[in-house]
C-alpha cells in the first residue's frame, strides 16, 4: 500500500511523456509553414526590376517576384522574409508595399534588414551597391510601381527584334 502513491506519480508521468510526444508534433505538422520561397529569391544576386544587363533582359529575380504577387497571399509573403538575402527581401516588400500595403509595416519589422545593410542594384547595364534603407525609402515613396509595368518586355524590343 505504501508504493501506490509513487507508482502513480510515475503512471501520470508515463501518460503525459507519451501524449506529449503524440500531440505536440501533430501540433506543430498543423501550423501554417511558409513556404519556400523559389531559389532566384532565396539567394538574390541583385535587386532591379524592369529590363537589365546587355542584352537588356527579365532577371530571374523579377521573374520569381511576380509569380509570387500574383500567387501568394500577404501572410506567406511576411513569413517567407527571414529565408531571403537582402535583395531577395527587397523585392518581396515591394509585393507587399504594392498590393498588402496594410500588412508592410509588419512585413519591413519582419524583414530585419539592418540598418547599415547594402545590396547589389542593376540600374540598366551598372552594377552598384547601395545602403539598402535608401531603396527602401525609395519603394515606400512609390509604393514600388515597377510592380505595374508590364513584363512582356521593353517597348522597344519589339521593333528592335525582326518578324520571323
Amino acid at each position: 500500500m505504501a508504493n501506490f502513491p509513487p507508482i502513480r506519480r510515475w503512471l501520470r508521468q508515463l501518460a503525459i511523456s507519451v501524449l506529449s510526444a503524440a500531440v505536440v508534433p501533430a501540433i506543430a505538422a498543423a501550423l501554417p509553414q511558409a513556404p519556400s520561397l523559389p531559389e532566384p529569391l532565396l539567394h538574390a544576386r541583385f535587386y532591379a526590376w524592369g529590363w537589365v544587363g546587355t542584352p537588356a533582359e527579365q532577371s530571374p529575380e523579377e521573374r520569381a517576384a511576380r509569380k509570387l504577387a500574383k500567387a501568394w497571399p500577404a501572410q506567406q509573403l511576411v513569413q517567407a522574409l527571414p529565408q531571403a538575402n537582402a535583395e531577395g527581401k527587397l523585392y518581396i516588400l515591394c509585393i507587399i508595399r504594392r498590393l498588402h500595403p496594410s500588412q508592410y509595416s509588419s512585413a519591413l519589422r519582419e524583414a530585419g534588414l539592418a540598418p547599415d545593410a547594402t545590396v547589389s542594384v542593376f540600374a540598366g547595364s551598372v552594377l552598384q551597391t547601395l545602403p539598402a534603407r535608401q531603396l527602401v525609402d525609395q519603394l515606400e515613396r512609390s509604393r514600388c510601381e515597377p510592380l505595374t509595368w508590364p513584363d512582356s518586355g521593353p517597348p522597344s524590343a519589339s521593333a528592335a527584334r525582326p518578324s520571323r
